[in-house]
C-alpha cells in the first residue's frame, strides 16, 4: 500500500470520496471538483489530504490542518476527515493514513493532535481506541486527544 500526498489530479477521486463520506453519514455534500481544487490546492489552501492507494488504485484519504494554540503557544492538528472505501476496509489503510498524517504533523512541530467521532460510528471508534487516544465525550461525538509522545510512538508505527 502506498500512502503519498494529493496531487490536483487527484481532485476527482478525492470528491467523489467526500460526496460517500456525507452520505455514510446521511448527508448529501455541494462537494464539486472546482471547489475542492481551489480551497485544497489553490494559493491558499485550507489543509492537506493524504492519499492511500494499492497498485494505482484509491482506498482512501485524511485530511487534516495545522492550527496554533495562542494561549499555550503551541501548534496543533486536526484530522478533519478519514475516509477508506468500504471494499478497503479492515486493510489498514485507515491506520496507515492516520500515522502518516501524524508523521507530516509532527514535522511541522505540531505538540498535539485531535479528531472527532460520531458516537453512532462503533467501527470507526473502536479503530480510533486502538490507537490510545485521550478520549472525551462532546455530546454528540467524542473527541480524541494525543500528546506529542503517543503522536510519536503512533508516527513509528506502534
Amino acid at each position: 500500500m502506498l500512502i503519498r500526498p494529493a496531487q490536483v489530479a487527484d481532485v476527482p477521486v478525492l470528491a467523489g470520496m467526500i460526496r460517500n463520506l456525507s452520505l455514510y453519514h446521511g448527508d448529501v455534500s455541494p462537494m464539486s471538483d472546482a471547489f475542492l481544487q481551489e480551497h485544497a490546492f489553490g494559493s491558499n489552501p485550507y489543509g492537506f489530504f493524504i492519499i492511500a492507494e494499492q497498485n494505482g488504485v484509491p482506498l482512501g484519504f485524511s485530511q487534516y490542518a495545522f492550527r496554533i494554540d495562542y494561549p499555550f503557544a503551541i501548534r496543533n492538528m486536526i484530522l478533519h476527515l478519514l475516509y477508506v472505501n468500504e471494499a478497503a476496509r479492515g486493510q489498514g489503510a485507515g491506520r496507515q493514513l492516520i500515522a502518516a498524517s501524524i508523521r507530516n504533523g509532527l514535522a511541522a512541530g505540531c505538540q498535539k493532535f485531535r479528531i472527532n467521532c460520531e458516537k453512532d460510528n462503533t467501527s470507526t471508534l473502536a479503530v480510533y481506541r486502538r490507537f490510545g487516544f485521550k478520549e472525551t465525550d462532546s455530546g454528540e461525538s467524542i473527541r480524541f486527544d494525543a500528546d506529542r509522545a503517543l503522536m510519536e510512538k503512533i508516527a513509528a508505527g506502534i
